[in-house]
């Protein structure tokens, strides 16, 4: 009898718990791509207010002041001239960042271009914005932002997905051990009652 019982609900936590990770899985991915998006979109609308300001003050004060701004934060700015040269940054520019710096886009939009988003891969994330006044390109603004801060992120979202992944599991388990019981019930007695049947005894009655 017992066996009727642990059947069904190892079956039917089984088709659960395929359920679950499926629906946890696809939840966890697009999570992780909205959040990551969404910090490339805000590097790029950060480095596009600071092109902004460039294009109606373009001067060593301007330029100094909007590396400056950045000096204290977690993001890194480069501001660099047409030919590629550097005349301002928020902090040393080290070699991922000149890798950055020193490799030419075949295409770059008027609202930012975004050169790197393989977070997984990279040291950082990096946006372009053009400096162009009267239809001419007079630099660029490289915006920096190192991607340990959204792995810890990621890091710190994934260990959420494994705390409520956990609970969801014992709850599952439970769930499925009391809906075993109570639906196998029915098949436990039209069981007995079959054997008691098949003795003679037809005075069996099923209350289900």
């Amino acid at each position: 009898m017992k066996r009727i019982s642990v059947k069904f609900g190892f079956y039917f936590f089984i088709c659960a718990f395929l359920i679950e990770s499926i629906l946890f899985l696809l939840l966890y991915y697009s999570l992780v791509n909205a959040r990551v998006q969404e910090e490339v979109k805000s590097l790029l609308a950060r480095g596009n207010n600071h092109r902004d300001v460039l294009e109606k003050y373009f001067d060593n004060q301007t330029i100094f002041h909007v590396a400056l701004m950045e000096s204290e934060a977690e993001i890194k700015v480069v501001i660099t001239s047409k030919t590629g040269e550097i005349l301002a940054k928020s902090s040393d520019v080290d070699d991922a960042m000149r890798k950055h710096l020193y490799t030419k886009m075949p295409d770059i939009n008027k609202n930012g271009s975004v050169a790197e988003d393989h977070w997984k891969t990279s040291n950082y994330i990096c946006t372009i914005s053009p400096i162009q006044i009267d239809n001419d390109i007079k630099g660029y603004v490289y915006m920096f932002l190192d991607t340990d801060s959204i792995k810890q992120i990621i890091q710190h979202l994934t260990y959420q997905f494994i705390f409520v992944g956990g609970i969801t599991f014992i709850i599952t388990v439970i769930t499925m051990f009391l809906l075993s019981k109570f639906l196998t019930k029915p098949l436990i007695r039209m069981k007995k009652a079959t054997e008691t049947m098949s003795k003679g005894d037809l005075s069996v009655s099923l209350n289900m």
